[in-house]
This record gives C-alpha cells, structure tokens and sequence, in this order.
C-alpha cells in the first residue's frame, strides 16, 4: 500500500507518495501503463510498474515521457519528480520545481560518492563514525536538490 503525503512548501501544495512494488505488479496494468512498463529492460519494468502505481494513484493521467533534459514529464502536470530503488519508488508533483530520491543504503556508495560529495561535506562524513546511513542520507538530499535545478 502507498504512503501519500501532501505537503505545502512555500504555499505551493506538493503531493507525495512512496510505496513498495512487487514483481508482479507489472502484471496488474493496463493499455499505455503497461506498455509503458514493456518498454524497459526486465528490472527496469518492475520498478517503472511501482512508479506506475503510485502516478495512478496520484492522478496522472498517462505514463511519463522524458523532456530534452531527461527529466519525467507527466502531461497536464507542471513539474514531476520520480525515484526508485531495489524495491521502492517515489513520486512527487507539484505547481513548482521540485526533486525527490530515496536510496537504499550500499557500499557502492562510498566508492561513487566522492565524485559528488564536496570536501567539506566528505571531513564531515569521516569525522562522524563513516556512517553508511549517513551517506545514504547525504547523497539522497543532493540528487533531490539536483533534480529540484535541473542537474540530475
């Protein structure tokens, strides 16, 4: 079942949903939603299943297509922003630029993390207890404010 979640930020509602998906998922759309699903490699598919469930539960109403940047861009919607992870996906959509990521916590991060990560933000991190979950936490609210502008 999805968590919706509508926040007001700069009095500009933003609705936001995260929920977790399964395999089968896929199997339960319909017309362009699963054929937006069919597009994508055999992961991909599942994970854009999730994604799928929760713009439909938002509202949406088509798939999402990608804008010359390669951002979503959900038709009659202003500004979109969609994330997934190993098992989980987030939707956010609003009157105004926005970002949205979740992460699961890896170690793959540590290593990809220092392309990204400023060096005041990396003392930080190694001054704390190199906390993955910290990284994980960091590196979430950057690729959010990298989508918010257009970057990521």
């Amino acid at each position: 079942m999805a968590s919706t979640h509508i926040q007001t930020l700069l009095s500009t509602p933003v609705k936001v949903a995260i929920r977790a998906f399964r395999a089968d998922d896929a199997n339960s759309l319909t017309g362009p939603w699963a054929a937006y699903c069919d597009e994508a490699l055999e992961k991909r598919a599942v994970e854009r299943a999730g994604v799928s469930k929760l713009l439909i539960e938002l509202g949406a109403p088509s798939p999402p297509s990608r804008d010359v940047n390669r951002r979503p861009v959900v038709k009659d919607w202003a500004y979109t922003s969609i994330s997934h992870t190993e098992g989980w996906a987030a939707v956010a959509h609003g009157d105004r630029p926005l970002g949205i990521d979740i992460e699961r916590p890896r170690e793959q991060l540590i290593r990809v993390g220092r392309r990204v990560i400023s060096a005041d933000e990396a003392l930080d991190w190694l001054a704390s207890d190199q906390d993955l979950a910290g990284l994980t936490r960091l590196w979430a609210a950057k690729e959010a404010v990298y989508k918010r502008f257009g970057s990521g």
